[in-house]
């Protein structure tokens, strides 16, 4: 039998302190995604973690692209435009069951109707309906 190739775990934490290193790849380890071959190495050896990754750079943070696109939006929306607040949708895991508000069922207004019913049957081939 041949033994199937099985690397060396790799250390622990390998790029913590190391900034991405796409900012500094040529443009041909960019398109070839080279750049990420030590840590799908890494990766390959033994299961990832967190501070297995790149640190990011502050332009690459979410709470910075965040800012900017809100920043962006508002600049180019004017407020008679902006759509109003909408209510966070409900997580029916983890709100409680006793409650009689969770227990109603929210429907979508086309499927009161059964108008989206019967657009998906009148779509679908009378073979696949039984």
């Amino acid at each position: 039998m041949i033994p199937f190739y099985k690397p060396i775990p790799a250390p622990p934490a390998i790029f913590k302190d190391q900034p991405l290193p796409e900012q500094n790849a040529n443009f041909l380890s960019k398109i070839l995604f080279h750049w990420v071959t030590p840590v799908m190495k890494a990766g390959y050896s033994r299961p990832l973690q967190a501070d297995d990754l790149w640190n990011l750079t502050t332009d690459l943070k979410c709470k910075t692209v965040s800012d900017q696109l809100r920043a962006n939006f508002l600049s180019r929306t004017p407020p008679s435009k902006r759509l109003p607040p909408s209510h966070p949708p409900v997580n029916r895991l983890t709100s409680p069951t006793n409650s009689s508000s969770s227990s109603k069922v929210v429907t979508h207004p086309a499927t009161r109707h059964g108008r989206l019913n019967d657009r998906f049957t009148t779509a679908m081939p009378r073979a696949h309906i039984k």
